[in-house]
């Protein structure tokens, strides 16, 4: 649920509901059984799965490296990518993923300096956070993203979804506008304007009058909307970021992307892969140190099985030297994740 593994009491409690029944699918359509069998030790509640798909007998590659350099696997990883494609496997059927966007931050800007060639679908730092709770983030969405044909389908569902919220919110009568009508709203509350951040402020402002809706009269508009311009402000002055304040810089941020995904381990629940690659797996990133001790072990398995249960055919894991975290104010070298050897009979590939 919402990319997290649950037991069948946890899923009973999050719906105050008993009569949830457990059941198992034991065939597996996508990996090859190598691979299943990598993954089988990490399942919190283990079963047989037995692969049945055209690749289930295939060998493919397991390869795990732990004796690599932090600073090292820009160009590891480079070299596993361009073998892939050479290979005949797309672009979008690649992955890499880590624990943490601050790892793939710098990983991904690293990663396409060196495959200029190559399409990714990578996260970059941007001026707005993601947060698709927030009513005012939604509506950034429509103002950054021109209409047309194609997208018709994605801006209207955005715009039901303001429209319900508003109408949730402060019981404004917006749930009388189509979705077409507010769309029409948006478009023509643009306040054309270089600086990227004045462009949303100030169209949003032009949005909401036109509404005929005072943002500071209802509490809960009023602080979704600060924190929208507090998150916004703060990383645009961030000197770690290296942002600048146009309107490219905004627009960027919602335009398609194919190619080499980069993301999070989380985020890749239910996808599937022909090649996955993972770094970071280490103690105090996977499992993250700000999670419970009794907790640990589990997290980490559940993370170690969405990730290699991502696979069809090529798995490459790194727990890469010389990076660090923090406890208790304290800085301590990672080591690998320790899960990764629950596996005794693995035998990886060189």
């Amino acid at each position: 649920m919402g990319g997290i593994a649950k037991t069948l009491d946890e899923i009973n409690d999050e719906f105050n509901f008993n009569d949830f029944k457990e059941r198992f699918l034991i065939g597996c359509y996508r990996s090859t059984q190598r691979i299943v069998d990598f993954y089988s030790p990490f399942m919190v509640e283990p079963y047989d799965i037995v692969a049945r798909g055209k690749v289930k007998n295939e060998k493919g590659i397991i390869c795990y490296q732990k004796d690599i350099l932090f600073s090292d696997i820009y160009d590891e990883i480079a070299k596993i990518i361009i073998l892939n494609i050479k290979q005949g496997v797309k672009e979008k059927d690649i992955c890499v993923l880590a624990p943490s966007w601050w790892l793939l931050y710098p990983f991904s800007s690293e990663l396409q300096s060196r495959l200029p060639d190559i399409k990714f679908d990578a996260p970059d730092i941007t001026p707005i956070k993601r947060d698709p709770m927030n009513l005012f983030y939604n509506i950034s969405r429509l103002l950054l993203t021109e209409p047309n044909v194609k997208k018709f389908g994605y801006r209207r569902k955005i715009a039901a979804d303001i429209i319900s919220k508003i109408n949730g919110e402060v019981n404004f009568n917006a749930i009388t506008l189509t979705e077409l009508d507010f769309l029409n709203l948006v478009n023509n509350s643009k306040k054309i304007n270089d600086k990227g951040s004045l462009f949303i402020i100030n169209s949003i402002k032009c949005l909401f009058e036109t509404m005929k809706l005072n943002i500071e009269e209802h509490e809960n508009l009023k602080i979704q909307y600060e924190d929208f311009i507090e998150k916004m402000n703060y990383r645009l002055g961030e000197p770690r970021f290296c942002l600048v304040d146009n309107i490219d810089t905004f627009r960027k941020m919602f335009k398609e992307k194919e190619g080499v995904l980069i993301s999070t381990c989380h985020s890749v629940k239910g996808e599937e892969y022909e090649t996955v690659i993972a770094f970071g797996l280490l103690f105090g990133k996977l499992p993250n140190i700000k999670i419970a001790k009794n907790k640990r072990d589990e997290e980490a398995k559940k993370l170690l099985y969405v990730i290699a249960s991502r696979a069809k055919k090529n798995i490459y894991f790194f727990s890469e030297k010389g990076r660090t975290y923090c406890e208790n104010w304290d800085t301590y070298d990672c080591y690998p994740t320790k899960q990764l050897f629950y596996n005794k009979n693995v035998i990886y590939d060189n």
